[in-house]
């Protein structure tokens, strides 16, 4: 099941909402197709923590404007700062694109890094989403990862913003949409056995 006519690897992407089971998804394919797992750019905790960081900067930040209005300079310009900031987004597209082309080169589970939208026209591609209820995404994420409720609704609050925000600041779209997959499963809904067969009738279906 590994390669077909195409003579490349088969490669199947994930993306999740927060909490819809995709690493125990990849982990079960993994194991069953002999397939080597690619990891996600960032996890949950590091997105928590950069998020929480930026909020400690931005009170800063929100400082030195007002002082800054207070005490005008004649040479002060944000455009600077914003095209320094197109120019990071720019940088970060064209080394995930480099990573995720490497990935698709080896063949695997690629999770996240918008392989959905950078491998779209890829044969022996298959691009998987999983979604579901979002109280109940949270309520599995809260199990899985050993947190509150409450904490693990703030963490799919800022993740699903997160990844939804990099997409489309680096490559201009919306991996929330469903245009790039070829199948979309309720991660929380089914058990994770049932999804992994239904991913494999997904291989074999979109192979013939």
């Amino acid at each position: 099941m590994s390669e077909t006519r195409s003579n490349l690897p088969l490669v199947i992407t994930l993306w999740e909402t927060y909490g819809a089971n995709m690493q125990e998804v990849a982990t079960k394919l993994s194991e069953e197709l002999g397939l080597k797992v690619h990891k996600q750019a960032f996890s949950s905790e590091e997105i928590e923590e950069s998020v929480q960081s930026r909020e400690k900067q931005g009170i800063v930040a929100q400082m030195m404007r007002g002082f800054a209005r207070a005490f005008p300079s004649e040479t002060s310009d944000p455009s600077p700062t914003l095209a320094a900031e197109e120019r990071s987004y720019s940088q970060l597209a064209e080394e995930n694109t480099a990573i995720v082309a490497q990935e698709a080169a080896e063949g695997g589970i690629i999770l996240g890094r918008n392989g959905q939208f950078l491998l779209q026209n890829r044969p022996n591609t298959l691009h998987v989403k999983l979604d579901g209820p979002r109280q109940k995404r949270i309520e599995r994420a809260a199990a899985l990862s050993g947190i509150s409720v409450e904490r693990a609704a703030k963490r799919q609050e800022i993740e699903d913003e997160f990844r939804a925000d990099m997409s489309m600041r680096t490559y201009r779209f919306d991996p929330r949409d469903n245009d790039y997959y070829d199948l979309v499963l309720n991660g929380v809904g089914l058990d994770t056995d049932t999804i992994v067969d239904l991913i494999k009738r997904a291989i074999q279906a979109k192979a013939a």
